[in-house]
């Protein structure tokens, strides 16, 4: 049997002419997504519990007991199943309301919710230290997010999907940051889909699909280099260095025509994607 299928298989390949072989399908280049036409219509704002299936009915009672919010985003969900649609070549639902607990698509959005902060939720961990964090300084979220922005640049140069972790608040206790106190899960994902870097300004703008706001082509995170402070190098009468870093903001689009909103970013974490096939039926 095997020599027979041998034998067919090279039968097939004398016979297709070059021009007749068949070739590899490529995959597609993020740099084509459009939040308009590639991104879910509807908002990231969801009520319930954010845990998928069994899970949701074990934990839902526990939640109100403990007093946790009965509102949540899947911000995470949405751009990683944003990515996956885009990537296998689907065009995602065109519904404009938030799927509901019934619906396959909430299940999707949710089970990539838990896979966009890492295996153990390490992710979650590393929010919850940059928000410890000061904006400035060696160990700042500034300096830190010099390697995150390179990391996630390299992704899309290449033409892949780079999904996007904004740390906007600070722990209340963290008086090192002017920044807006909060929760964790008031920080937030967006997928990025392009970079465009100016070296002689010394920025880079990441073009986005923010779940928060949908269809809107012109979302943007704007980063910039800037000094963010000094470094002694050596004790007793030594030198300091300048410490670099990014300042960063999200400008997007909201319901008023030619408005734009800005929201300061205190540090920009490059989110772990890895792309899975998205099940049938979500439409």
């Amino acid at each position: 049997m095997r020599s027979a299928l041998g034998a067919l298989a090279l039968l097939l390949t004398s016979t297709l002419a070059a021009g007749d072989q068949p070739s590899p399908i490529a995959p597609r280049d993020i740099r084509s997504f459009r939040p308009s036409a590639n991104g879910f219509a509807f908002v990231n704002h969801f009520t319930g519990t954010p845990l998928p299936g069994g899970l949701a009915a074990l934990t839902e009672g526990l939640g109100k007991r403990l007093g946790a919010p009965s509102t949540f985003g899947l911000c995470g969900g949405m751009s990683f199943a944003a990515a996956d649609l885009f990537l296998a070549g689907r065009t995602p639902p065109a519904q404009t309301t938030q799927p509901t607990r019934a619906e396959p698509l909430l299940e999707y959005i949710q089970t990539r919710q838990i896979d966009s902060v890492g295996p153990g939720m390490s992710l979650a961990g590393t929010f919850g230290r940059w928000m410890s964090l000061p904006d400035n300084g060696a160990p700042g979220t500034r300096a830190l997010s010099i390697a995150e922005i390179d990391a996630l640049d390299a992704s899309l140069d290449a033409g892949a999907p780079a999904v996007i972790g904004l740390v906007f608040t600070r722990h209340p206790g963290n008086n090192d940051s002017t920044a807006r106190a909060g929760s964790s899960w008031e920080n937030h994902q967006v997928l990025a889909y392009a970079a465009t870097r100016n070296a002689s300004a010394g920025t880079i703008e990441f073009r986005i699909y923010d779940p928060n706001y949908p269809k809107d082509d012109a979302a943007v995170i704007r980063c910039r280099a800037v000094q963010t402070g000094t470094m002694l190098v050596a004790p007793w009468g030594g030198w300091s260095v300048p410490v670099m870093g990014y300042t960063s903001e999200r400008r997007v689009t909201g319901s008023r025509p030619g408005h734009v909103y800005i929201t300061p970013v205190r540090g920009v974490i490059a989110m772990p994607y890895a792309p899975s096939v998205p099940p049938d039926g979500l439409n």
